[in-house]
């Protein structure tokens, strides 16, 4: 059975950006040691205070047992999820599988690039790859809410880029498109 992604979105309120960050270097190995960060970003643009996060699960059985792990650390509840908890405007989460034919393109990420998250829906035809830029997995939503006004059920983009000073190409997706411009977080396995 192919891996299961669970993509995880955290809208911060603006004052409480700086203690979420030191807080989340200072408790996240707890959560990195219970299943597999795949990347964890701090939006930019598109989604301003938003943290997006993309963790793997072997099933829904695995995120299951992880999630009731997490519960019963009390490390982790009291000393993170009850610090951060209050200064989460809202959090969205969608379940995801790798678009099929696809793989994951992780393993030539370099230090030092940004990221953007293209949502399109599904049967878009993917943008053409650029100079200076990676695409990093073409996921699909299979479960959940996120963005779920704009499409039935869509297709997820991350894309790594050597600067801010290159965009991704739309050029050929038709439909509607979210698009947001992320850098990734201290702790996060993707830099």
């Amino acid at each position: 059975m192919p891996p299961l992604y669970e993509l995880r979105i955290y809208n911060i309120y603006p004052k409480d950006i700086k203690s979420f960050t030191e807080l989340s270097i200072k408790w996240m190995h707890l959560r990195t040691a219970k299943s597999k960060l795949l990347g964890y970003w701090l939006s930019e643009l598109g989604g301003i205070n938003d943290a997006v996060h993309i963790w793997e699960y072997e099933s829904l059985s695995d995120r299951a047992r992880v999630r009731k792990e997490l519960s019963a650390d009390e490390s982790w509840v009291t000393n993170y999820i009850a610090a951060v908890g209050p200064m989460w405007r809202r959090q969205e989460n969608s379940l995801l599988t790798l678009k099929q034919g696809t793989h994951l393109n992780i393993s030539n990420v370099t230090a030092g690039g940004v990221y953007e998250l293209q949502t399109l829906p599904d049967g878009s035809r993917v943008g053409s790859l650029l100079p200076g830029t990676t695409l990093l997995a073409a996921f699909q939503t299979t479960f959940g809410q996120v963005h779920k006004e704009y499409f039935d059920c869509c297709i997820m983009l991350p894309w790594m880029m050597q600067s801010r000073n290159i965009r991704c190409s739309l050029e050929g997706v038709s439909g509607d498109v979210i698009t947001r411009l992320m850098s990734p977080a201290p702790w996060s396995t993707l830099q």
